[in-house]
């Protein structure tokens, strides 16, 4: 149906109201979820700000980057504890902040994960935030496209 590996409707809250525009993980563990707890500081940070600024200790920044990278490594140790990959691709809007987010990503997969996958490596994407266009691309260039 198109949707695999929409991570983002991964819901980690199941008293969450659902938003049948984004999932509970887009809306959680993302730079769309750093974008909306920067909306609430004063003055606004963007989430690139708010990376920075967390990047230089700022405690605000620091708390918000530990909420979302909490959600972020919940819900990989979900999935790395059903499907048992060999290795987990980081990629999407955060992977230029992998550096801030990947202590506290490694450990609630530490603390979350079966006892088997709890060492799965992770790297970030060489693509980054672009994955997701080249796989379109690609897709797009074959002759038999699920679309056509």
């Amino acid at each position: 149906h198109g949707t695999a590996g929409a991570l983002g409707w991964m819901n980690l809250d199941v008293n969450a109201s659902p938003d049948h525009n984004h999932g509970h993980l887009e809306r959680t563990g993302s730079g769309t979820a750093l974008n909306f707890y920067g909306k609430t500081l004063y003055p606004p940070l963007s989430s690139y700000e708010i990376i920075e600024k967390a990047r230089l200790k700022d405690s605000q920044c620091v708390s918000i980057v530990e909420k979302v990278g909490s959600f972020l490594g919940k819900a990989l140790a979900s999935l790395t504890s059903v499907l048992d990959p060999e290795i987990i691709i980081f990629s999407g809007g955060l992977c230029s902040a992998f550096d801030v987010f990947e202590p506290i990503i490694k450990k609630h997969i530490n603390e979350h994960a079966s006892p088997s996958t709890k060492e799965t490596p992770i790297v970030v994407s060489k693509l980054g935030n672009l994955a997701g266009v080249y796989g379109a691309l690609k897709l797009a260039r074959e002759e038999d496209a699920i679309w056509l």
